[in-house]
């Protein structure tokens, strides 16, 4: 019979499926609830059995560690962790572990399925670090960042590094991700930002001397040492938003590994980092709100006839310390989180330019470039569909041109939003098609009108066998899957010949012409 009082189980059903009361060596004395999670038929089977027993070999270290962590802290988790009686009914659950402040013999376990918490079944840790993973830790980070100051009192974001392990699937990184990730607030605010960098909150004591000691029972039971520097989280929320952007470009430029971002360099000069990103920040928010920028652009030739097809827009800015920096001062920004409201008001400035022209016989056609980034920002779409909406008008002179589509990992989501775009009229390309790896993955996965070809295969197809056989490659799929395709960086007549010989549809450079500060009147 269970000694566990009713409002307790109450309260611990509430967020899971089963409560486990343990001694102070972890060996079961109650199981309430669902106890075939454990692999059992019933509570006494499982009562005097070493909670131990019920945990996979590859989540014991972190198990062990649970008495020396919860001498600083009252509770741990959610965890991922394998539970089960033997290897074949062992399946990731969510285990959260507590000890009451005035009970140091007794523990108890809250094991949740993973679905009652929003969270999936994979296990924490993976073999190389995940893009979509450090994209997602960022987001959250900034949400966690943007609460009230004197909420996050005592809240530590930590960065790390385990100098001198360059393998990316060193097995002791996992478990360095893993243990990380248990010993975080809420066992969630944790992940690998790169090979051998690391991410994580943990709950302080004000004088750092809990993650101090998290971090040397991390290295006794990986064998790893980290470098590491703990950020104050309440500093950063107390800077509002420019210091949050601020503070998510910097870990970002740590998991990069850029140069001036390391821990030495945050622990040395981090207050003095953030100050110099957040005025970039204002400075740039100033561009937006002033309307201190105008659009030039470059036509786009059927390679046919080298007629005039459409136009693609290019912003130049009109701050002294930013002319000429056009493509640096928009990766600023989407590092920054700006990316949605500068590519909102250059398709505004876009749509004035078209609409000011009355009469739309004579109306030119014009590409407008849209940020991957900004395609995953729903408050973004909501309003990009709606404008759209409003000026159906446009629909055969505005199409929308997909940038930086590596930053997007929701592939399915991105088509569904292409899609609702065509569906309102508007056509949409997609921006340096081959560069990397993925891009015929993501030809397969959305369906869009055209492809913008990387310029570094028109650079080279003349004089070089293999790459003209990869362009001729991208161009025969092209047609056969009917998507047109524009080659950008044509410099010369011979470039254009091949290209329109191996069925490219149009062509964009300088041979054609440079961006300039008007389009031409249809005549």
């Amino acid at each position: 019979m269970s000694t566990v009082p009713a409002r307790f189980l109450g309260y611990s059903f509430s967020a899971g499926d089963l409560l486990i009361e343990t001694d102070e060596n972890f060996v079961i004395q109650n199981a309430d609830g669902a106890t075939s999670l454990l692999g059992v038929t019933s509570q006494d089977a499982a009562n005097g059995v070493p909670m131990v027993e019920f945990v996979s070999q590859a989540d014991r270290t972190l198990f062990n560690s649970f008495s020396t962590a919860l001498d600083m802290r009252a509770r741990m988790g959610p965890m991922r962790m394998r539970i089960g009686a033997d290897r074949a009914s062992r399946r990731p659950l969510m285990v959260s572990v507590s000890r009451l402040p005035h009970d140091k013999k007794h523990y108890f376990f809250v094991i949740s399925l993973p679905f009652r918490l929003g969270m999936t079944t994979v296990v924490a840790g993976t073999d190389t670090p995940n893009p979509a993973n450090t994209s997602s830790f960022l987001e959250r980070i900034e949400g966690l960042l943007s609460e009230e100051p004197e909420d996050l009192e005592n809240i530590a974001l930590s960065i790390m590094e385990a100098p001198g392990v360059t393998a990316a699937d060193d097995p002791m990184l996992k478990e360095v991700e893993k243990q990380l990730e248990a010993f975080s607030v809420g066992g969630s605010y944790a992940t690998r930002l790169s090979d051998n960098r690391f991410a994580a909150v943990f709950e302080e004591d004000g004088a750092g001397s809990k993650t101090a000691r998290l971090l040397l029972m991390l290295a006794e039971n990986t064998g790893l040492e980290l470098n590491a520097t703990s950020l104050d989280a309440a500093a950063i929320a107390s800077q509002k938003e420019d210091g949050v952007r601020a503070a998510i470009f910097s870990l970002q430029k740590f998991a990069d590994k850029q140069e001036g971002f390391s821990v030495t360099d945050l622990a040395a000069g981090y207050e003095a980092i953030i100050g110099e990103t957040a005025a970039k920040v204002r400075e740039f928010r100033e561009v937006l709100n002033d309307h201190n920028f105008s659009m030039v652009y470059q036509p786009i030739v059927y390679l046919s006839d080298e007629k005039i097809h459409h136009y693609e827009a290019l912003a130049r800015f009109h701050q002294e310390n930013l002319i000429g920096q056009q493509y640096e001062t928009i990766v600023f920004a989407e590092n920054v989180g700006l990316i949605p409201d500068f590519d909102a008001a250059v398709l505004g400035l876009g749509i004035e330019k078209l609409l000011a022209i009355d009469d739309a016989k004579i109306r030119p056609k014009l590409a407008i470039n849209i940020s991957g980034k900004s395609l995953s920002t729903p408050l973004f779409v909501q309003n990009l569909i709606e404008t759209l909406k409003d000026n159906i008008i446009l629909k055969d002179n505005l199409s929308l041109e997909v940038t930086e589509s590596t930053m997007i990992h929701d592939l399915e989501g991105l088509n569904e939003v292409l899609q609702d775009i065509r569906r309102s009229g508007f056509k949409v390309y997609l921006d340096d098609f081959g560069a990397g790896a993925s891009g015929f993955q993501y030809l397969k996965q959305l369906e869009i009108d055209g492809v913008k070809i990387d310029g570094d295969y028109v650079r080279d197809a003349v004089t070089d066998a293999r790459t003209r056989a990869f362009l001729r490659s991208m161009a025969t799929l092209c047609q056969d899957l009917g998507i047109n395709t524009i080659a950008e960086w044509v410099q010369n007549s011979e470039q254009a010949k091949l290209l329109k010989t191996i069925g490219v549809t149009y062509g964009q450079g300088y041979y054609f012409g440079k961006p300039q500060t008007s389009m031409k009147i249809l005549a």
